[in-house]
């Protein structure tokens, strides 16, 4: 268990990458001697989700820790679909639908390109 001066915690990111990390530089962040704690919602709404989940993964290497929220679980859930079938391009789920049009799922369905999307999972 390593000591820490601070616990630091944030969460409904929303996909504002910029607006994320200005508040951890307002607070001096610093992951050799404080503890961050995201606490889901990292995505959607926001036009940044895809810079938001990167910086998220960067400090999550540094020591802090993420926790997945209601919004990465529509996003783990939509994209079971969108890989396991084609299906959803002419009939979507209910699911994903709901996701992309009523909990803020647009921006971050709009940030995903398919196919090399698609071959992130090939691997």
């Amino acid at each position: 268990m390593r000591t820490v001066d601070r616990i630091l915690a944030t969460s409904d990111i929303h996909g504002q990458n910029a607006r994320f990390g200005r508040l951890l530089q307002s607070t001096d962040y610093e992951p050799a001697r404080d503890l961050l704690i995201i606490c889901g919602d990292i995505i959607d709404r926001g036009k940044e989700n895809l810079a938001c989940l990167a910086a998220c993964q960067a400090l999550q290497q540094q020591g802090a820790v993420c926790i997945k929220g209601n919004h990465e679980q529509f996003l783990e859930r939509c994209l079971i679909e969108m890989t396991e079938t084609d299906v959803w391009r002419a009939a979507p789920s209910q699911y994903l639908y709901d996701w992309v049009t009523y909990n803020g799922g647009d921006t971050m369905y709009h940030e995903i390109n398919i196919a090399s999307f698609v071959d992130v999972f090939d691997h």
